[in-house]
């Protein structure tokens, strides 16, 4: 079987869509966790079995900064495919600094794949990026185990962190007892891959974990897709395109579909403008539709990447407008779930997360004058920039490197 050179960048393999389901899935956890190196070995798995294409873990982790730190910085996406499901991997990063990031990513996913280092265990930073994931909707969860070849890990080790995150699991009522926790060790199995990156037949335990954690993620049951809805995508990220003004923009259809030919209105960050969808991408290939729960890539014309940006959408003509007032509630976190341990006032200003945007807020009027740390308050925030934003949906608000309080758009 042929495989990927090591030298090409995933993002120039082909993949063609094959009719199945697709779901996204979300790694999660602190920096040095092992999440890029589980994706790696994954793709290796998936690659053996011609399901896929090989990623190295240096292509995934390329920008300059990520390989002098050696760690994540922004989000990598990674398509791939089993026998029942297309999968889109989103490896988010783990370092505080780039939680933002991470909440893009996070936002765009259905499953949850919790990456704990065993020598390591259940950070506070894991936990806070879990809290956040469970109220933006992701409900279904797989824990991973990894570097359970480490020196100093043992069997009571490993019993020890398994019980403390299904106990914080149960916290947040994500059924942490019922939830699945996988042990492996993925560095080892791209070790034993060698030179040729084929997985040794004489150690198939190697990839056992690989392939059980894709088998739980099989089976998780489909969530549910408004088809028929009236279309909206947020976008994710922006590339710029060959030729003069024109961009082509990514994200995950929130709901109704998208064809080639069909109008669309952009709007977000005092930016409106329409256009007509000339191409559309799936997994790096063209295709005709896309539809609610699809990541895609739409070629825009007439937009350059100064005046388009992650955190905008694409909507359905007339049928979305830009709010600079949002009327919230929200629930303020302790100290011991990471946010503040002393009240803020009206005239704070964190900023919020929605979807893809984020956008400084300011609290202009709230139900009390005072919102402590564990107290549920409705405010009015007067945002800094007009953005997409539809009631009912989840919102987080941070400052300062901290989650600050959870909540939801009423109005």
């Amino acid at each position: 079987m042929a495989l990927r050179p090591f030298g090409v960048r995933p993002e120039r393999d082909p993949y063609t869509r094959a009719p199945l389901p697709s779901v996204s899935v979300a790694l999660i956890g602190d920096a040095g966790a092992g999440k890029t190196t589980l994706l790696s070995a994954l793709t290796l798995a998936l690659a053996n079995r011609g399901w896929g294409v090989l990623v190295e873990f240096y292509a995934l982790d390329c920008a300059a900064i990520e390989r002098q730190n050696g760690e994540s910085s922004s989000l990598s996406h990674v398509t791939g495919r089993t026998s029942r499901r297309r999968h889109l991997w989103i490896d988010c990063p783990g370092r505080v600094r780039y939680t933002r990031n991470a909440y893009n990513g996070i936002a765009q996913a259905d499953i949850g794949v919790l990456v704990v280092a065993a020598d390591q265990g259940l950070t506070p930073h894991a936990r806070e990026l879990v809290r956040i994931a469970a109220h933006v909707g992701v409900r279904d969860w797989v824990v991973f185990l990894s570097k359970i070849d480490a020196p100093d890990v043992g069997a009571e080790l490993l019993e020890l962190s398994e019980l403390e995150i299904r106990e914080f699991m149960n916290s947040l009522e994500l059924a942490g007892d019922d939830v699945v926790v996988l042990r492996g060790a993925p560095r080892r199995t791209l070790e034993l891959a060698g030179v040729r990156r084929v997985i040794p037949l004489d150690r198939p335990n190697e990839a056992a974990p690989l392939w059980a954690l894709l088998d739980v993620i099989d089976a998780f049951a489909l969530p549910r897709r408004d088809d028929r809805g009236a279309f909206w995508m947020p976008i994710d990220d922006v590339f710029a395109r060959y030729g003069p003004r024109s961009v082509i923009v990514t994200g995950k259809v929130a709901r109704g579909g998208l064809a080639l030919g069909d109008e669309f209105d952009l709007l977000g960050f005092d930016q409106s403008a329409r256009g007509v969808v000339r191409s559309l991408h799936q997994a790096r290939a063209p295709v005709e539709r896309v539809s609610a729960g699809d990541h895609a890539g739409v070629w825009i014309e007439g937009r350059t990447r100064w005046n388009t940006r992650r955190g905008q959408v694409l909507c359905a003509p007339g049928r979305g407008d830009m709010r600079q007032t949002l009327r919230v509630r929200l629930r303020a976190l302790t100290s011991e779930e990471g946010g503040r341990s002393t009240p803020y006032y009206i005239g704070y200003r964190p900023q919020l997360h929605v979807h893809t945007a984020d956008v400084t807020a300011t609290v202009v009027e709230s139900s009390r004058v005072d919102t402590p740390p564990g107290a549920s308050r409705q405010h009015r925030l007067t945002l800094h920039a007009p953005i997409f934003a539809l009631p009912g949906q989840r919102i987080v608000l941070r400052a300062s490197d901290q989650t600050v309080a959870l909540g939801e758009i009423i109005d």
